[in-house]
């Protein structure tokens, strides 16, 4: 018998609004492709040079663990540029220091790339068809792509963690995510935004968990590095100098560009150091209450996760732009409702424009505090793509595109 005819107008509408819903696929394809030839030249330029970047001072740190020497005081480092990773991480991570240099980057970069491969299967759990792709593609032909492959950074990881924990969340498992998130947390410590979260959200078993997960972990590097090495790796966190470089897109990058001659060695709109802090304070404050007034109704996990992992590069001054994998799925979710689509096409726009760029019009204030602060305005139009979608109940968007909640 044949089906109602209003079914299958409903069906046919649904199949339509599926398809105008895919991304085009030679969108995808070229993004794909200028990610593919930039990674491949940052690969090439790296082991023909020999030239290690960040990485060599990683390396450097997680040979120490076997040497048992001071795991931030390296041949390689110097004030202001050593690892950041705690020495749970940098024991993790130990087993590569056994390997030539040369080598232990190519084995990072075999995790690098089999984390972009997890992240990607989660995000089309979620995601609309071809929305995964997309997601993969805008981010790998853009600086967080070829840089995390240029430098060898655990971005892509630090992702998996915390895409994993957003997908079980968005199943009720929160006791399972709030550990994780908290792991992460001891790690990459502006992943701390999620505490305070858990707490006016009143999950307090999700706050005990993820306690509980930072704590476990850190405890069992004080176990193999010793607590000497958190007392080197808590001098270093307060090493940071290089907030002024355009990579970053703090706030407090954005205005030690503007109001300070850095390191960066762009040219600031006005001399006056001592604006830098007292702003940074202002506008953290400002973007922390317009979260809170955005969110403060019932909760929304993906326009929530989204939101947290986007303030975080903005609040924090470790806010570089090759962390924006690690918000990538929710923001995805949260941009498949629609919502402003001239607030996410700026943020792509200004996200993907290649580092090399954001210093073309210099020396000039002007151009310091638009075109090299081009990340940190990509991080600004996201949130607030994201803060001005219409927030649904729990659940987010379910693969078909509609509604679960």
């Amino acid at each position: 018998m044949d089906a109602d005819p209003s079914q299958r107008h409903d069906r046919g509408r649904s199949v339509t609004r599926r398809r105008r819903n895919t991304p085009p696929g030679e969108l995808v394809a070229i993004l794909l492709a200028v990610g593919t030839l930039a990674s491949a030249f940052a690969v090439w330029v790296t082991l023909t040079s020999n030239q290690y970047g960040d990485f060599a001072v990683h390396y450097e740190s997680m040979r120490a663990v076997w040497d048992g020497s001071d795991l931030y005081v390296t041949p390689s480092s110097t004030a202001g540029l050593r690892s950041r990773n705690p020495p749970h991480m940098l024991a993790l991570m130990s087993p590569i220091g056994l390997l030539p240099i040369r080598w232990a980057m190519v084995a990072w970069l075999i995790v690098t790339v089999a984390a972009m491969a997890v992240c990607v299967r989660l995000w089309a759990s979620v995601l609309p068809r071809g929305w995964a792709l997309l997601a993969f593609a805008l981010l790998f032909a853009s600086v967080a792509g070829y840089g995390n492959v240029r430098f060898a950074n655990q971005s892509w990881v630090t992702a998996l963690a915390v895409t994993w924990a957003w997908r079980v969340w968005r199943d009720g498992k929160y006791a399972q995510a709030a550990t994780v998130l908290g792991m992460t947390a001891s790690i990459k410590v502006f992943l701390l935004i999620f505490l305070p979260y858990l707490c006016w959200r009143r999950q307090w078993r999700a706050v005990g968990w993820f306690i509980a997960g930072g704590v476990a972990i850190t405890l069992a590097g004080v176990a193999v590095c010793g607590i000497d090495a958190y007392r080197s790796w808590i001098g270093t966190m307060q090493e940071q100098t290089w907030q002024g470089l355009p990579l970053n897109v703090s706030l407090l990058g954005t205005f030690t560009r503007t109001f300070e001659t850095s390191t960066s060695g762009l040219t600031p709109l006005i001399d006056r150091p001592s604006w830098v802090l007292p702003l940074w304070g202002i506008s953290s404050a400002a973007v922390a209450g317009f979260l809170w007034w955005r969110l403060r109704k019932r909760p929304d996990v993906d326009r929530d996760f989204a939101a947290l992992l986007t303030s975080m590069l903005l609040l924090s001054p470790s806010g570089w732009a090759y962390y924006l994998p690690v918000a990538a799925g929710p923001l995805a979710a949260t941009a498949t409702r629609g919502g402003s689509p001239l607030w996410w096409l700026c943020g792509v726009i200004c996200g993907l424009l290649p580092y090399a760029a954001l210093s073309a019009l210099q020396p000039h204030g002007l151009s310091t505090v638009t075109l090299a602060s081009a990340y940190m305005w990509s991080s600004v139009f996201l949130l607030s793509a994201t803060l001005l979608t219409p927030q649904i109940d729990e659940g987010g968007v379910t693969p078909d595109g509609g509604q679960k909640g």
